[in-house]
């Protein structure tokens, strides 16, 4: 994934007509926070798996599902959120310049595949919730959909939204 952000981030700085060292700086730099990324995620599948244990439970069907969702997750890296967000906010004139007070307010960030589905599971064990299927799940988020996927691979929901 990283080096795919990279190669599409240097190839829209080239269409632009921004070439040269900036478009590797910027690749480079696209490389080391994707890097960086796939370094914590592991760090947080670890934690997670080690919770699960302290649970008591199995994380089969998780393990199973994070790889569906990153095979669905992995085509829209954090990065594109990041930036249709950007565009968005920088098109509505309601929102104003950067550092406008409604500017602040608005910020992007997607859930963790992992952590998401140790807050499922912490429902179901510890507060006895999600014990059949069903039920609606609800993202109320404006981002890339993460949570509606996660949500649907990690319990039968009757509708996700």
């Amino acid at each position: 994934m990283a080096t795919s952000l990279a190669a599409a981030v240097a190839a829209a700085a080239a269409k632009a007509g921004k070439g040269g060292e900036a478009t590797q700086a910027l690749a480079l730099r696209e490389r080391a926070i994707a890097r960086a990324d796939d370094l914590s995620g592991v760090r947080v599948e670890n934690a997670v798996l080690a919770a699960f244990k302290e649970l008591g439970t199995k994380p089969d069907r998780a393990r199973r599902a994070a790889r569906v969702f990153n095979d669905i997750a992995g085509q829209y890296p954090t990065a594109l959120g990041k930036a249709i967000s950007k565009k968005e906010r920088e098109d509505d004139p309601s929102v104003g310049d950067s550092d406008s007070p409604e500017a602040m307010r608005l910020v992007y960030g997607e859930i963790q595949f992992w952590t998401f589905a140790l807050t499922l599971e912490k429902i179901r064990v510890k507060y006895g919730g999600l014990q059949e299927p069903g039920g609606t799940f609800v993202d109320i988020g404006a981002g890339t959909g993460k949570p509606v996927f996660a949500a649907m691979l990690l319990h039968e929901f009757d509708k996700v939204v």
